[in-house]
């Protein structure tokens, strides 16, 4: 019995020293683990205060510009200072969607100045948009002035830096604010700019919505793009907002309808073999697109994904293609059904662009060195909603690269160049 209690009691205390080991090297590991985060996070907010200091410089720089080479230098600038803010602060250890007034802000002051380095290459800054800067440039001053701060405090022990770890709540926290706590007060009192007008990606135009139907309507019309009747639809679920759209079932279809009409619609089924080539599932396409009163049409893309073929159309006007406004649509090869369509997208209204220059006026725009291959009109639409005509000019680049340059029909100058 004795010998039986002492190998016991061995066993416990090895037991124990082992349990001891281990606590010991894993706390070791942890507070490693600690040290190279606290240093990520730290590194994350020393960039991120230099990327909004490099902003408010470029902006206050701006007011000074007159020269259209000198306008555009700085908008650059601003543009990659507000984009490396915007990524710095993305690191930070803390969720910056509570901080998206600071982060509009960002995105906002990047992307006007982004669109200022093509529109003030010529004549420079107008008097609205140095205004613009330098709202834009007090805001960055003030902002800065907030990082710089928390900066020195953070250095001093008054604010401590965020961690991600999840704590046991009776370890307790370390002493200090946080810095989201600082951040989230400036935040609370940030006054964001008034609503600019510009081309560009933060200032898109919402156009309106083509026709209202009511819910009896919504059911109808999709009921009528499926070819059944409507109390063969199951209501399913409804969205919030404006639009008001309704997802309807019938049998493994799905459709989105809003209050435009009908947006998109999905088969759940599996497509199991391919039995159709694709000149036969681009037939069936454009004759589903035909009865659903979806015209001047043309084919821009074509792919073969497994048993399906996936193609996109692109809206016409005239001898136009309106590449950016299009709808998708695939065909399952095995019987020809639609299995899926989506033209959420898709707009009907006219585009209003016209062609002041012909072809051969356009051509005077492009590189010496660059010799089309084929030419078309097109029409694009800008990041802030605005349609523009262009000529497209595809050929074969330096590098043997294909190289698609468009030149805008009214200025006569290069509008967008995409190189594949």
């Amino acid at each position: 019995m004795r010998k039986y209690i002492r190998l016991v009691r061995i066993y416990a205390i090895a037991a124990v020293l082992v349990l001891a080991l281990w606590a010991g090297v894993n706390a070791q590991y942890v507070q490693g683990l600690r040290q190279a985060a606290l240093y990520r996070s730290s590194l994350a907010f020393e960039e991120t205060v230099h990327a909004a200091d490099s902003l408010s410089r470029a902006l206050r720089k701006s007011l000074y510009a007159t020269d259209g080479a000198m306008c555009a230098s700085v908008c650059g600038e601003a543009y990659a200072a507000a984009c490396a803010a915007e990524s710095a602060m993305a690191v930070l250890p803390f969720s910056t969607q509570e901080l998206e007034q600071l982060s509009a802000f960002l995105n906002q002051a990047g992307d006007y100045a982004y669109t200022l380095c093509g529109e003030s290459r010529e004549g420079g800054f107008s008097e609205q948009e140095l205004n613009t800067l330098r709202d834009f440039a007090v805001r960055s001053a003030e902002f800065i002035g907030t990082l710089r701060a928390a900066q020195e405090e953070l250095n001093g022990g008054e604010l401590r830096m965020d961690s991600r770890e999840q704590r046991l709540r009776n370890v307790g926290s370390e002493p200090g604010l946080p810095l989201s706590a600082r951040l989230l007060d400036y935040e609370a009192a940030f006054a964001p700019p008034s609503a600019l007008s510009y081309d560009g990606k933060y200032s898109r135009e919402e156009r309106p919505a083509e026709g209202y139907l009511t819910e009896e309507e919504m059911q109808q019309a999709a009921a009528a793009f499926l070819g059944v009747a409507p109390e063969e639809l199951e209501k399913v679920y409804e969205y919030e907002g404006l639009e008001g759209r309704r997802c309807f079932r019938c049998g493994d279809i799905f459709l989105c309808v809003s209050r435009s009409g009908v947006e998109s619609m999905s088969q759940t089924r599996l497509v199991s073999e391919a039995l159709l080539s694709e000149e036969e599932a681009r037939a069936a396409a454009e004759d589903f697109l035909k009865e659903r009163g979806y015209n001047d049409l043309t084919l821009r893309e074509l792919r073969t994904a497994g048993a399906v073929a996936a193609m996109r159309f692109a809206r016409t006007e005239g001898d136009a293609v309106w590449l950016d406004n299009d709808l998708s649509i695939a065909i399952a090869l095995d019987d020809g059904s639609v299995h899926s369509f989506n033209a959420a997208d898709f707009r009907e209204q006219k585009s209003g662009v016209s062609f002041s220059l012909d072809e051969e006026q356009a051509r005077e725009a492009l590189p010496e060195a660059f010799e089309p291959e084929s030419s078309r009109q097109v029409i694009l639409t800008s990041a802030g909603g605005r349609d523009r005509g262009c000529y497209e000019f595809i050929g074969s680049g330096q590098g043997g690269e294909r190289v698609s340059i468009y030149v805008d029909a009214e200025t006569g100058e290069e509008y967008r160049i995409l190189v594949e």
